[in-house]
């Protein structure tokens, strides 16, 4: 099974962003390439972020699994930007990486995240010989470089060089939500590339105050578009 991966990046400053974004971006590229599954390609998307590109030319140019655009975004507010009373969410770059995918099999990954290298072939064996009314799966169980607030007695510390990446982290594989519950968020889904749901630009509407009245995130759109469709499935494995 061929499974694609989209990855949205932006790699600039926006409220509450990550620390060291080209480096993260870096790493999780390389993450990506050290997947054990041989049957994989990595969509990356550059939401109007130059540096990307750049990296991308310098860096993963040459590798045949990976595929690069370069979305223009003009005057379209950035992720989590607050105009005229709206906090913005970025949805159509993920939508145009579905639109390049080729996979059979589609999932997601952030710009500062690490796979480990067994995730695709996790995924792989979760949908093997899958009927068609499996549409779409998610995970519950993530890692977390800073997951003290999540952690659990049964959680298991985790050296990410016994792994095969060459950083001196550790990391934690825990719940961060209660059984019973999801996680929206890109990293922990895959589904079919026939899915009728998709990605779109969505705003949370804030009072004077800068409190949200209603709206929600992209990656929550999403999963109503899919929960709309059909059930979807859990996998039980830190990815």
């Amino acid at each position: 099974m061929k499974i694609s991966v989209i990855m949205q990046v932006y790699l600039g400053h926006y409220p509450g962003a990550r620390s060291n974004p080209r480096y993260k971006f870096v790493r999780a590229v390389n993450s990506f390439l050290l997947q054990k599954h041989p049957d994989k390609e990595l969509v990356i998307v550059a939401d109007g972020c130059e540096e990307a590109k750049l990296l991308y030319e310098h860096c993963f140019a040459n590798f045949n699994n990976i595929k690069f655009a370069y979305v223009s975004r003009g005057d379209i507010p950035r992720m989590y930007d607050i105009q005229e009373g709206k906090k913005w969410f970025r949805g159509i770059p993920r939508q145009i990486g579905r639109t390049l995918a080729s996979g059979d099999l589609i999932t997601y990954m952030d710009s500062d995240d690490i796979m480990m290298p067994s995730r695709l072939s996790q995924l792989n064996v979760a949908w093997e010989g899958a009927d068609s009314s499996k549409l779409w799966s998610y995970n519950t169980m993530v890692l977390q470089p800073k997951s003290d607030g999540f952690r659990l007695s049964s959680d298991k510390e985790i050296d990410l060089k016994l792994f095969g990446f060459p950083v001196d982290q550790k990391v934690y594989a825990g719940y961060m939500v209660p059984s019973g519950y999801m996680i929206a968020s890109p990293p922990a889904l895959a589904h079919r590339p026939n899915v009728k749901s998709v990605w779109k630009d969505t705003f949370d509407l804030l009072d004077s105050n800068g409190k949200k009245i209603s709206g929600g995130s992209e990656d929550a759109a999403f999963v109503d578009g899919l929960q709309a469709e059909s059930q979807g499935y859990k996998n039980d494995s830190p990815t």
